[in-house]
């Protein structure tokens, strides 16, 4: 079960994850995709479909009613629209499901994700990748005041225990804390979730969501990201079809 979520202006990238994703799946594998609808047309919804020629699928638009998210700060970031905050509400938008993939649409998933899928997250709200940009990795923790060994987590790969989330009513929540700390959020999604889940997050393998943005990992863990990578995701402004010269862009050309 994997969650998308785009306005009709990013479903050509959402496409070439989508692709991505079916070229490198087990062939036994049933996949469910839940697009978050930000207005999707007919004609791209069509395109979309098309992508069962590589394998089949099942895929279900879910329309957004975007008052809930009228009092939302907007991001700074030019790149990340209101739609990013549609996340907050997945556990209640399925309540059949246990858990899903959360996932951005500027990312390729170069290798079978279902290993990353099925690692085990009963005990923890979502399962994520360490951010490790200067600004997010040091001066931004403490700025949103996160727990000292908490290591703040880039939410373009996440893996939800949505049943957790409504028992513990997580939607209210980061509803609560969104609007709470609204004067310190730069990225409101992402910092919402690193403040609301901080005490249940699990750290996963950097292979999960390798960043080619970021050139600052350690060595160690640069290599563990980028000799293997399962998923590469161009998180911020250095997106491949904008920029020839992003890192890594081959990967995304491969599929697109």
């Amino acid at each position: 079960n994997i969650f998308f979520t785009v306005n009709d202006s990013y479903t050509k990238y959402l496409s070439v994850s989508m692709a991505s994703i079916l070229y490198n799946l087990d062939k036994k594998q049933t996949i469910n995709f839940f697009i978050l609808d930000g207005g999707i047309s007919d004609e791209n919804k069509r395109k979309l479909n098309k992508l069962k020629n590589i394998k089949d699928f099942n895929i279900e638009y879910i329309k957004i009613d975007n008052s809930r998210f009228e009092n939302i700060v907007k991001s700074s970031q030019a790149h990340i629209t209101n739609e990013t905050n549609y996340r907050f509400i997945i556990s209640s938008l399925k309540p059949e499901l246990d858990k899903c993939l959360f996932l951005d649409a500027d990312l390729i998933a170069d290798k079978d994700i279902t290993e990353l899928y099925n690692i085990n997250i009963d005990d923890f709200y979502m399962g994520a990748v360490a951010d490790q940009a200067p600004l997010t990795k040091n001066s931004w923790a403490k700025h949103l005041d996160l727990a000292e060994n908490y290591r703040y987590v880039n939410t373009g790969v996440i893996l939800v225990n949505l049943k957790k989330w409504r028992e513990e009513n997580i939607e209210n929540k980061l509803f609560e804390n969104v609007i709470k700390y609204s004067n310190l959020l730069k990225f409101p999604d992402q910092d919402t979730l690193n403040i609301t889940l901080q005490d249940k997050v699990k750290n996963i393998s950097h292979i999960y969501n390798a960043m080619p943005v970021q050139n600052y990992l350690v060595e160690e863990e640069k290599k563990e990201a980028f000799n293997n990578p399962v998923i590469i995701h161009w998180a911020g402004f250095m997106k491949p079809w904008i920029y020839s010269d992003a890192n890594y862009s081959e990967y995304f050309w491969k599929y697109a």
